[in-house]
């Protein structure tokens, strides 16, 4: 140790140099570091969703939500986890048992995929299969707004239209998602008696809706100084 300091004491030039070359170099590279103010990171938790359009409550959590816990229940690596059965909506959440290494948590993810793969007696006529997604904070919402006012839903709908068209063009901004808006449906009631009359069934009448209502390009209309598609 009195060597050391014995040197340094001799050669005090040579140690200033050497430590504003230090100096020097950790400014170089601090500039060349990759900085995120929000950076991604992997959390410990993964979500099951699955969309039921049209059924109840009750009826998401017995023939969805029950069916997939009972699976990922057997599942090893686990902490807790919890359900929310909504009308047309289940939500599950997956908390993984945080002192388990990276790994060990993928091979968990792959479990709980396999898992709800293998279910067993979900409806089948569910639109899309249970999707499972790890959280990763850079896809998680930052920011929620919600808008209410003593006005129509459709007059509504048209304001939150535009804010999201504001917010999309940001430069910041990666994704707006619209979470509660409700689509326009139309509700068609028969006349039993119609029906009767003109010998038409119910399926017949879904069939001439279906046929229709379709979206088809109609080509390009040429008027004098302008073309409409």
């Amino acid at each position: 140790m009195r060597a050391i300091v014995r040197f340094a004491m001799d050669n005090a030039l040579v140690l200033n140099l050497f430590t504003i070359m230090l100096l020097v170099v950790g400014v170089i590279k601090l500039s060349d570091m990759r900085r995120e103010a929000f950076p991604s990171i992997t959390l410990d938790y993964v979500f099951v969703n699955t969309v039921y359009p049209g059924a109840s409550p009750w009826e998401v959590e017995r023939y969805i939500t029950s069916p997939l816990e009972d699976e990922i229940e057997a599942v090893d690596g686990l902490k807790q986890f919890d359900s929310v059965s909504e009308e047309g909506l289940s939500l599950i959440t997956v908390q993984l048992d945080p002192d388990r290494s990276d790994v060990q948590k993928d091979r968990t993810v792959t479990d709980i995929q396999r898992a709800v793969d293998q279910a067993k007696g979900l409806p089948s006529t569910l639109p899309d299969p249970p999707s499972v997604k790890q959280a990763v904070s850079g896809q998680l919402p930052v920011l929620d707004i919600a808008l209410a006012g003593n006005m129509t839903y459709a007059e509504l709908s048209e304001h939150a239209t535009a804010l999201i068209k504001r917010l999309e063009g940001l430069p910041d901004v990666d994704k707006v998602q619209w979470r509660a808006e409700r689509k326009r449906e139309y509700w068609i009631v028969v006349d039993q008696r119609k029906m009767d009359y003109f010998q038409v069934s119910l399926a017949q009448i879904v069939a001439a809706l279906a046929q229709q209502n379709v979206n088809l390009p109609g080509g390009a209309f040429q008027l004098r100084d302008s073309e409409v598609l």
